[in-house]
């Protein structure tokens, strides 16, 4: 202003989405007469800026302009604004950041004043500042605003929904997405949430591999990427339809680890920059924080709800366990003493209640244990001396002598390596070497006690292997289905990985990676 040698700056903030001026409207300057205004109906040069979307430069008398000073004001009895200050001249610009409009600027002189080229240059270098102090100021609060309710939120899928629409609020964009880093071998990015969430996507990138595309480039880098313009990306995947820029933020942990990708989309071309990408990235911080909330409070329910429903089923199979095997040693007695035509009879019960017996002792494995320290060599020893191994099948350990022990509990950490080791030995019924290895791994920036157990057997053809995990599924006649399932489902449920390899006759190794235990 003391550059201008104006009297008075007048700023008025405008809300686009609503269509209205935020009151009282801001004034620096030498002020005549000292009045809140609570309306524009005796000030509308606001409204009539906004209504022509350019600027104006009123070096006359502005009193008998009708942008300064409209005749159709409310209050025609009340003095206006430039009346008020005695107003001359004027010059009025429209507060923009790229195409949104947040405002109307007026810089007033009490003389007659003509607007040089310089002054003009002047004023819009200020108008720019300003639009853009408004643009900035908006988007902290809106990320303020939205911290707590984020940060409170427990509910998973809520509380992604809420993370997306904050994304694309606070940078402008017209939709937001996350995706979580998800698959066996955490090498896959799932799209979880976007918003608007009624708009169609293509699902066929709904799920994205690191290093494929933008997004997993972002993922393996884990840095972020602004695009100004998606039809110049030849590796671009839509996973929305017709955005012209994005910008793509990792979601980091304290300790490194990729949690997943937030994402911002906009139809028009170059429109975010890096105050977008601050925003974003101080979004996916709060984002990391509330979401490892969420899934704590989800696995600690989960594991209350498995705890009672392991003491309730401790007890039915007990008394399962106790009456089926009464019933089975009934029938043998029967099944003596019995004419041939009643044997058969007596031979089904037989059967039946072994199956049923086979059936409790499996799901026996699957109650939850009190979680402790388990040290992973002595599990292992007990594991090969349940398991009846033939002559012909020659066993190699590599076991360290030190390890940090791993969360478990005891009896279903030994369980998971005898089906292992059955698995192995069942692959090789002609012979062969089976080995177990134990190491300390560090991957993604944390500790981890890595198990595996490696056969030469006829190995998993590779049609199948990606089944095998899944329920009631087995490559065994006689097989349950439960092992590997069990096995996967537990061993993620203490915060582990377990992975597979495999050809056809040559072999399978499973690796098994347990988190250190925490005492």
């Amino acid at each position: 202003m003391n550059v201008l040698a104006a009297d008075i700056i007048s700023i008025f903030e405008y809300v686009e989405a609503e269509n209205r001026f935020l009151l009282p409207y801001d004034q620096a300057g030498r002020l005549l007469v000292h009045k809140v205004v609570l309306e524009l109906e005796a000030h509308t040069g606001p409204k009539q800026l906004l209504e022509f979307k350019k600027d104006f430069y009123f070096t006359e008398d502005s009193i008998n302009d009708p942008i300064m000073n409209s005749p159709n004001r409310v209050s025609k009895d009340e003095k206006s604004f430039v009346e008020r200050e005695k107003i001359k001249c004027s010059a009025g610009v429209v507060l923009r950041v790229e195409s949104e409009i947040v405002g109307a600027m007026f810089v007033h002189f009490r003389q007659p004043h003509i607007f040089t080229d310089q002054e003009k240059e002047i004023i819009k270098t200020l108008a720019a500042n300003v639009a853009l102090a408004i643009k900035n100021r908006r988007r902290f609060e809106t990320l303020k605003a939205g911290s707590r309710e984020i940060l409170t939120t427990l509910d998973l899928d809520k509380l992604l929904g809420l993370i997306v629409k904050r994304a694309a609020t606070i940078t402008g964009g017209d939709v937001g997405s996350i995706r979580l880093v998800e698959g066996t071998a955490s090498d896959e990015l799932v799209a979880r949430a976007r918003f608007p969430d009624y708009i169609s996507v293509d699902e066929y990138f709904k799920c994205i591999k690191f290093g494929v595309g933008q997004v997993g480039q972002v993922a393996l880098n884990k840095t972020a990427r602004i695009i100004k313009d998606t039809n110049d990306e030849p590796n671009y995947k839509p996973y929305f339809y017709g955005l012209r820029s994005t910008l793509y933020v990792p979601m980091l942990a304290g300790d490194g680890k990729l949690l997943g990708i937030l994402a911002s989309g906009s139809r028009s071309v170059s429109k975010f920059d890096e105050r977008d990408q601050m925003m974003l990235e101080a979004l996916a911080d709060q984002a990391v924080i509330a979401i490892q909330n969420a899934q704590n409070q989800k696995q600690l329910a989960a594991s209350e709800a498995m705890a009672t429903l392991g003491d309730i089923a401790g007890n039915l199979l007990h008394r399962i366990n106790n009456d089926v095997g009464a019933i089975r040693v009934n029938s043998k007695r029967l099944e003596v003493q019995l004419k041939d035509e009643n044997k058969t009879t007596a031979r089904e019960i037989i059967e039946l209640s072994e199956q049923i017996l086979d059936e409790v002792s499996i799901l026996t494995k699957s109650i939850p244990e009190k979680q402790d320290g388990i040290n992973v060599i002595k599990a292992l020893e007990v594991a090969i001396k349940k398991v009846r191994f033939g002559k012909n099948i020659q066993i190699f350990c590599d076991l360290p002598e030190s390890l940090p022990s791993v969360k478990g509990g005891e009896k279903q950490i030994q369980d998971i390596f005898v089906n292992l080791l059955h698995n192995a030995r069942d692959a090789m019924p002609l012979g062969g070497n089976l080995s177990v290895s134990v190491e300390i791994m560090e991957s993604d920036g944390k500790t981890w006690v890595k198990v595996c157990v490696t056969d030469d057997g006829t190995g998993i053809p590779e049609e199948v292997l990606d089944k095998i995990f899944l329920r009631y599924y087995s490559t065994k006649g006689s097989g349950h289905g439960f092992g590997l399932w069990w096995n996967k489902n537990y061993i993620e449920r203490l915060g582990g990985m377990i992975e597979v390899q495999s050809s056809f006759n040559k072999g399978t190794s499973v690796s098994l990676c347990f988190p250190p235990w925490e005492s």
